[in-house]
C-alpha cells in the first residue's frame, strides 16, 4: 500500500515570497518552486488552497501583482482545496455528538476534507461570490442583510473549469474593482474581530477573576458560536443537548464537559487555544489580520502534516502544544519550505 503524499499548508506570505523570489531570480526560491512542482507532479506533496487564500489575494489591488502570485498558487496547488472552516466545524460537531453514545465513531481525516476548486473551498456553486442585501457593520451594530438571488447577468456564467477557477483566484480588474463588490471582506471582518477580542482583553484587565478564567471565557464564546450546529447534530443523533454538558459521565462538572467538548473538535480546539495563548500575554496586540490567520490555522494545524506560517504563529502553536498534540510540523520562512522539499 503506497504512502499518501504529505499535505502541507503554506501561509499567504509564503506564496507571495515564492512569487517574488521567482520574479527577481532568487536562486533559493527558484529552487523551492522547482522542487515543490516536481513533488506535486510525483504525488509526494499536496499544497491545498483554502478560502482564506482566495480572499487574501484580492487584498492586492494591482492586477499584475495578483496574477503573479496566483500563477504560483495555480501551478503548485492544481486547485486542490480544503473544505471551508464552517463545514469542517459542523462535521466535527456531528462526530463529537455521535461519539457521546457511540465512542467508536471515526473522526475526520485530511482525505475527507480535500476536494477540487473554489466551489469546494467555499462550498458554493458561486465560488467566492456571495450575494446579500447589505453588509454587516464592523462594530456589529448592523447585521448582515438577507441573501438575495444572483443578478441576471450571472445566468449564463459557466461556474466551473479553468476560466472560472482563474477568475476566482486572480480576479479581473473589471470584477475586482466593481463598485458593487466588497473586494476586501477580510479587512471588515478582521476589524470586527479585533473589537471582540479587545472586549475580552478589557475584561481580563478589569476583573480579577477573568485573568485565571481566560480558557473558560474563550471556550464559552466558541460554544455559543456553535449552538445551532450542536442542536442540529443532537436532533439528528437523538441526543439530549443538555446532557452533553450537564450530565456527561466523563466529566465532573459542566465547565469540564464544555472544555472537553471543545477539545474533541480539532478546528475549534486549535482556534480556542491560539486565542487563549494570545490573551495570556497582554503584550501581544490583536490585529486586523489575526482573524483570517486563526481561521487558516484552525483548518491547517489539525489536518495537515506540515504548516509554514509566520514566526509569531509558529511560537504560539508550539507554546500551546498544538504541534505536539496534532503531530504537525510547523516552521517559518524559506528554511521551512526547503525542509518540506527535502523531506517529500
Amino acid at each position: 500500500m503506497s504512502q499518501r503524499p504529505l499535505v502541507a499548508f503554506l501561509d499567504m506570505n509564503v506564496w507571495i515570497d515564492i512569487a517574488r523570489g521567482r520574479r527577481v531570480g532568487d536562486s533559493r526560491w527558484v529552487a523551492v518552486f522547482d522542487g515543490l512542482l516536481a513533488a506535486v507532479a510525483e504525488h509526494r506533496v499536496v499544497l491545498p488552497l483554502i478560502s482564506s487564500h482566495y480572499l487574501e489575494l484580492w487584498n492586492r489591488s494591482d492586477q499584475i501583482s495578483r496574477e503573479g502570485v496566483a500563477t504560483v498558487m495555480r501551478d503548485l496547488s492544481s486547485y486542490v482545496t480544503l473544505a471551508p472552516i464552517q463545514d469542517i466545524r459542523r462535521r466535527e460537531v456531528a462526530i463529537a455528538v455521535e461519539r457521546y453514545s457511540h465512542p467508536e465513531a471515526a473522526g475526520l481525516a485530511v482525505e475527507d476534507l480535500l476536494g477540487h476548486g473554489v466551489n469546494h473551498a467555499f462550498n458554493s456553486s458561486y465560488g467566492r461570490f456571495r450575494f446579500v442585501e447589505s453588509l454587516a457593520s464592523t462594530d456589529g451594530s448592523v447585521a448582515e442583510g438577507p441573501s438575495v438571488p444572483a443578478p441576471d447577468s450571472w445566468t449564463d456564467v459557466v461556474r466551473e473549469g479553468p476560466a472560472w477557477e482563474w477568475i476566482n483566484l486572480a480576479g479581473l480588474d473589471d470584477v475586482v474593482h466593481n463598485p458593487g463588490l466588497e473586494r476586501t471582506p477580510t479587512h471588515r471582518l478582521g476589524t470586527a474581530h479585533v473589537q471582540e477580542e479587545l472586549r475580552i482583553r478589557e475584561l481580563i484587565g478589569r476583573a480579577p477573576w477573568a485573568r485565571t478564567r481566560i480558557e473558560d471565557i474563550v471556550v464559552t464564546e466558541e460554544l455559543q458560536a456553535l449552538t445551532d450546529s450542536i442542536n442540529a447534530a443532537c436532533r439528528q443523533a437523538g441526543v439530549d443537548p443538555y446532557a452533553l454538558f450537564l450530565d456527561n459521565p466523563t466529566h465532573a462538572d459542566p465547565s469540564g464537559a464544555m472544555r472537553g467538548f471543545v477539545r474533541r473538535l480539532p478546528s475549534v480546539d486549535t482556534a480556542a487555544r491560539l486565542r487563549v495563548r494570545k490573551h495570556q500575554d497582554l503584550s501581544h496586540p490583536w490585529e486586523q489580520h489575526d482573524r483570517v490567520d486563526i481561521i487558516s490555522l484552525a483548518t491547517a494545524v489539525p489536518y495537515c502534516d506540515v504548516v509554514v506560517t509566520e514566526r509569531r504563529w509558529v511560537h504560539l502553536i508550539q507554546a500551546s502544544r498544538l504541534a505536539a498534540d496534532y503531530k504537525v510540523r510547523v516552521g517559518s520562512g524559506i528554511g521551512a519550505v526547503e525542509s518540506l522539499v527535502s523531506d517529500a
